[in-house]
């Protein structure tokens, strides 16, 4: 399913999915403009989300050094860099995980921010907001599936 619409509305649709998610571990959350992109994926005791790095953006749409210092401030991990201490997977994206006792609201401001920081080249941008389904089972805890 998808919707398109401002920052105000995409984020009070990404709250409801991310509460309802955090139990059933079902969909894929994504927030897409343009080339950008942010996503989640829920586990059960832990909550993975990533954001597109270089790795997938060319020409001017590629983030620029003040980008990357923002997400990396913001809590984002680099591409490359693990997850958590016993991950061998890849990360071709920024990344960052949240524990189970933090709130929807801070999962979803977490996003919201680091997309509106790499994505808005203007007012009044538009945004979709993507509910796909899971593939493969969520896991408990670290490490976890994603």
């Amino acid at each position: 399913m998808e919707t398109v619409g401002s920052v105000d509305r995409i984020a009070g649709h990404l709250l409801g999915a991310v509460e309802v998610n955090r139990v059933t571990c079902a969909e894929v959350l994504s927030i897409e403009s343009g080339d950008y992109y942010v996503q989640v994926l829920f586990n059960h005791g832990v909550t993975f989300g990533e954001v597109v790095s270089n790795t997938f953006l060319t020409g001017p749409e590629r983030l620029t050094a003040s980008h990357i210092g923002r997400l990396l401030r913001l809590g984002w991990s680099s591409p490359d860099t693990p997850c958590h201490s016993s991950c061998e997977r890849p990360h071709p994206n920024f990344h960052r995980t949240w524990p189970d006792g933090v709130a929807s609201a801070r999962i979803v401001r977490d996003l919201m921010v680091a997309m509106v920081s790499i994505s808005m080249r203007g007012e009044g941008g538009q945004l979709t907001f993507v509910e796909g389904p899971r593939h493969g089972r969520p896991s408990t805890g670290l490490p976890c599936n994603h």
